[in-house]
C-alpha cells in the first residue's frame, strides 16, 4: 500500500517538475489542430487517441528516468516501480490531457462561433 501512495504522490508531483507540462499543451495544441480539419465527432475519438499516445510517450519517458529520480533513503525501491509508477502516472495524467483537449476544442468553437458574427 504504501508503494502505492508513493507512486500517487509521485505522478502527481511531476506534473510539475517534470515533462507533463508540455505533454498536456501538445495535448491542447494536437486536439485544436485537429478540430480544425474534422468535425466535432470525429474530433473527439481523434484527439481522444492522440491524448492517448502522447500521454503513453510521457509515461515511457517517466519511466527511462525513474531509476536515477526514485532512490529513497531506505534503500534502493522495488523492481516493479519501473512499471508501477509509470502506470499510475498515465491513469492519473489522461483524465487531465482529455480535459486539455476538450477546453481547447471548446475554445476554438467558441472562437469561431464569435468570429462568425
Amino acid at each position: 500500500m504504501f508503494d502505492l501512495i508513493v507512486s500517487i504522490v509521485y505522478a502527481l508531483g511531476i506534473i510539475w517538475f517534470g515533462p507533463t507540462k508540455i505533454s498536456l499543451l501538445l495535448c491542447a495544441i494536437t486536439a485544436s489542430l485537429i478540430r480544425l480539419r474534422y468535425d466535432h465527432a470525429s474530433t473527439i475519438q481523434l484527439s481522444t487517441v492522440a491524448v492517448c499516445l502522447i500521454l503513453l510517450v510521457d509515461s515511457v519517458m517517466i519511466g527511462i528516468d525513474l531509476p536515477a529520480d526514485m532512490y529513497s533513503e531506505l534503500g534502493p525501491n522495488p523492481p516493479y516501480y519501473v512499471i508501477l509508477v509509470p502506470a499510475i502516472a498515465w491513469v492519473i495524467h489522461l483524465p487531465l490531457g482529455l480535459l486539455a483537449a476538450w477546453l481547447s476544442i471548446t475554445l476554438l468553437e467558441f472562437g469561431a462561433r464569435r468570429l462568425s458574427r
